[in-house]
Order: C-alpha cells, then sequence, then structure tokens
C-alpha cells in the first residue's frame, strides 16, 4: 500500500511541478519499465515519491535525483533506510550519467514540461549509460516524439529520437491526475535504444545540423531549403530524391543522406 501524503509546501511555478497523485497511473508507469527486479531506475524528480514508492516496492534500486531542497529533504528523510535507495540532491541536465552507476541503468520520471526536450537531447547524448528511458511528459509532445513521416507531429524531435530509439506512446494522462493541474494533457512515452549494429549517423552533430536546416522550411522542396548544403550539382550526382518536402523523407532515409555527403563547409 501507498504511503499516505501529508500536507507539502505549495508547488514551484519555476521548477514546473505538477505532482502525480493517482497510484494506479504511477503503478502503470512502473509495470511499463522493461526492468528486472534488482535493475537500477534512475528517477527524474520524484517529488513526492509517488512512483519512488512502487519502484522499491518491486525490488528496483532506485536513485532519484531532486533539485527541489524541500522535497530532496523528504525523500531522504521517508526512504533512505531502504538499502535499496539513494539520492543525488542536483539538476539532471548537469548531472554526469557516466557517474551514476557502474553499469547502465534505466530512467522514468515526471517531467516539467519546460525540460522535456532538453532531458531528451541529453539522454541521446549519453545514451550508452541507459538502457532505457519512460517519461510522462507533455501530450503533444509525446505525439511528436513517436511521429510518422507524412504527419504533422513528424519533425526535428521524432527524427533525432527515432533515429536512436524505439520510441511509442503507452499510456495518456488527463489533467485532472495533478496537482496542480496542468492545463494541458500528458502522456508517458517509452524509448529504448536500438542495437549497435543498426545505421546510424556516422556525425550526430551534422546528423542534427541536417534535419534542423530542412525542418526550419519544413514547406519548402529539399531542392530549396538544403541547397545551402547540398549544391544544385551535387543533387543530382548523389541519387536521392530532393523534390520532397522534409516531413516525407523517412528516418532512414535522412540517416543514408548524411552519411553519404559531407557539406563542403568547414562546419561538422
Amino acid at each position: 500500500m501507498l504511503k499516505k501524503i501529508g500536507s507539502f509546501p505549495t508547488a514551484k511555478k519555476s521548477l514546473g511541478q505538477n505532482f502525480l497523485i493517482d497510484p494506479n497511473i504511477a503503478r502503470k508507469i512502473v509495470e511499463a519499465i522493461p526492468a528486472a527486479p534488482g535493475e537500477t531506475v534512475l528517477e527524474i524528480g520524484p517529488g513526492r515519491g509517488i512512483l519512488t514508492q512502487i519502484l522499491l516496492a518491486r525490488n528496483f534500486k532506485v536513485i532519484a535525483v531532486e533539485l527541489d531542497n524541500f522535497y530532496a529533504g523528504y525523500l531522504k528523510e521517508t526512504f533512505s533506510k531502504n538499502p535499496n535507495f539513494s539520492l543525488i540532491h542536483a539538476d539532471f541536465l548537469s548531472l554526469e550519467l557516466s557517474k551514476v552507476s557502474n553499469r547502465p541503468f534505466h530512467v522514468v520520471g515526471n517531467l516539467p514540461y519546460s525540460i522535456t526536450s532538453p532531458v531528451l537531447f541529453k539522454l541521446i547524448e549519453e545514451r550508452q549509460f541507459t538502457l532505457s528511458a519512460t517519461l510522462m511528459i507533455q501530450r503533444e509532445v509525446a505525439e511528436r516524439v513517436v511521429g510518422k513521416p507524412r504527419t504533422k507531429n513528424y519533425g526535428i524531435l521524432s527524427i533525432w529520437v527515432q533515429t536512436f530509439a524505439d520510441a511509442r506512446l503507452i499510456l495518456k494522462v488527463p489533467p485532472t491526475v495533478f496537482r496542480p493541474r496542468p492545463r494541458v494533457a500528458s502522456a508517458v512515452v517509452q524509448i529504448k535504444w536500438k542495437s549497435s549494429g543498426e545505421q546510424i549517423p556516422k556525425n550526430d552533430v551534422y546528423f542534427l545540423r541536417l534535419i534542423k536546416t530542412a525542418f526550419q522550411q519544413r514547406r519548402k522542396l529539399l531542392r530549396n531549403s538544403l541547397k545551402s548544403i547540398f549544391s544544385v550539382e551535387t543533387q543530382e550526382k548523389i541519387g536521392v530524391n530532393f523534390n520532397r518536402r522534409p516531413e516525407e523523407v523517412s528516418i532512414d532515409e535522412w540517416i543514408h543522406l548524411s552519411n553519404i555527403h559531407r557539406p563542403n563547409t568547414t562546419q561538422s
């Protein structure tokens, strides 16, 4: 049974605090984590500990990363007697994941909406240290994370995440299960890294630059939006159809396009 929660300070808008209060949703999130008992799960922003309690009850080793001073103290007081619990009082975005554990770990969290993209980019950049991420985020962003070609949700975030991971939306969550209630709906997405044998960009920086350049002018054909990278002569030589808009190009094609040609500039 979940620990009863007493009184807490007012949620801080500056930290984007919207606390999950529904234990059934919390259980579904934990059940979705592709981890076995005894494995390590890093929880981003545990707050009042509704996920933490369930994680510990299922015999996961929990590393809680909490920025808020009050909740860091609360979590330490509440869970420190459990040998499977440890606390890092810090900003997740400033954390070096290489120093968190000597083995890859799973990640879970109810993220403040304002840091969703930075967290996803960080996880991708340091993906060798983690196994999966199961994250509650704004539903609109979740739909972009899992977006497919030829849809309005397909864009930079879809391609960047799905290039390195299999992404799926596992749960839609209404505002009513949070305190305070957010103004928008949420969803839980899960990303699991692709195997090392699958095709990935040779240069992450160049790949990201390529898709950003294209999608900043997403209504233009590639022959126009990418002419600063690929000259007309180059477009004709490399056998890729540039008479398409960026949302019509599959992730495999984006990877192929970035790998077969390097721009004639000094930028990486």
